[in-house]
């Protein structure tokens, strides 16, 4: 009778994993939201790196045109803006950069998910193949031993089936709380005794 229900439940349980597509969905949309913002990254990054080199360039032109204008309050406020904006492209860069670390993490995150669900996958798909065939020889061997067939669409108090033989058929039912598991026991060898 255990085996059967642990044979159950190993069932619900292959069903619920097999049923489950969320997980994978949550992961498949992780791993787009991930490829979007390392998209995102590298063409801040490419457009950083234009900035400060066309800003290296604008620097460097206006040094050659000024020689010794170095001293000129305009061209040193122009310097000073070059420099800021050197300085907030730098800071975007550095919050490109800790964006792309956080979405990393998560995505590692995600993967790990994916591997042990993968894992329980393989594990309930092992004790399907193994352990249901078990159960299923092991209830048909009760079965041809005992002539007991069994009605599983009862509660789980109840006890119910029939004892089927050549000559009879002797239905059965039975409260596992008003009866005790030794009365339960004896009442069902002598239905087996008496109906054969």
């Amino acid at each position: 009778m255990n085996d059967c229900r642990e044979g159950e439940e190993i069932i619900t349980e292959v069903i619920k994993c097999l049923n489950n597509q969320e997980d994978c969905e949550k992961l498949r949309l992780t791993s787009q939201i991930w490829q979007k913002m390392e998209a995102r990254r590298q063409t801040q990054e490419q457009q950083i790196k234009v900035d400060i080199k066309e800003l290296l360039a604008l620097k460097e032109e206006r040094e050659r045109s000024i020689v010794d204008e170095e001293s000129n309050a305009e061209y040193q406020k122009e310097k000073a803006g070059i420099e800021l904006q050197i300085r907030q492209v730098s800071m975007q860069k550095s919050a490109a950069e800790q964006g792309l670390k956080s979405v990393q993490e998560a995505v590692q995150k995600k993967r790990e998910e994916k591997e042990n669900l993968v894992l329980h996958k393989a594990k309930v798909t092992e004790e399907t193949t193994e352990v249901l065939p078990k159960t299923r020889y092991i209830i048909s061997l009760y079965k041809n031993i005992s002539k007991i067939c069994w009605e599983y669409d009862c509660e789980p108090e109840e006890i119910k089936g029939y004892v089927s033989t050549a000559k009879d058929v002797r239905p059965f039912f039975l409260d596992a709380r008003q009866n005790s598991s030794f009365f339960i026991t004896n009442y069902l060898w002598d239905l087996i005794e008496s109906a054969s």
